[in-house]
């Protein structure tokens, strides 16, 4: 291993304490890879910001490993997401779910997903004997990604393909 640096033409090189004083340790060396590699984070297209930036939050602590804090996000964004669609619902997650629900605005599969993150968050959160697992937090990932896709991304595409099919050629 050579040192970036280095003056000393000597075979016993400059001592680390020599080196620090010069510049921090950490500009002698270039990191070229992580192990095991972090999971990357999804972040759904065409997300109100506000949703984009609890979702960026629960990316990071899901990478993290911080699954309580990851949990709590993933909700934070479904909030921040049903209010979005229902810009006037008042009330918590729950009640917003349900005025979801009864106007008809999702399938009942997702209404039903909706109500397993709303759920898991909440054990998540309040529960004090049982964290939440990878495994668990990794379910209401997919399903973050699933709802915000079919919600914001799937009708911004289907928008900007109608639009292209309506322009003169």
């Amino acid at each position: 291993m050579e040192l970036k640096g280095s003056n000393d033409n000597s075979n016993s090189g400059n001592s680390p304490i020599e080196i620090s004083k010069k510049a921090p340790l950490s500009d002698h060396f270039d990191l070229t890879a992580f192990y095991p590699t972090p999971e990357r984070p999804v972040i759904t297209d065409s997300l109100p910001e506000n949703v984009e930036r609890t979702l960026i939050e629960a990316e990071a602590a899901y990478s993290a490993g911080l699954y309580t804090a990851a949990a709590s996000c993933y909700r934070k964004s479904m909030e921040r997401a049903t209010k979005a669609l229902l810009p006037d619902a008042k009330g918590m997650l729950n009640a917003r779910i349900r005025q979801i629900e009864k106007d008809g605005l999702l399938p009942r599969a997702m209404i039903e997903l909706l109500d397993q993150v709303r759920i898991f968050a909440n054990e998540a959160v309040h529960d004090d004997e049982v964290d939440p697992t990878k495994e668990d937090c990794a379910g209401a990932r997919e399903f973050c990604q699933l709802f915000l896709t079919y919600a914001f991304s799937l009708p911004a595409k289907i928008d900007v393909a109608k639009k292209k099919a309506t322009e003169p050629s």
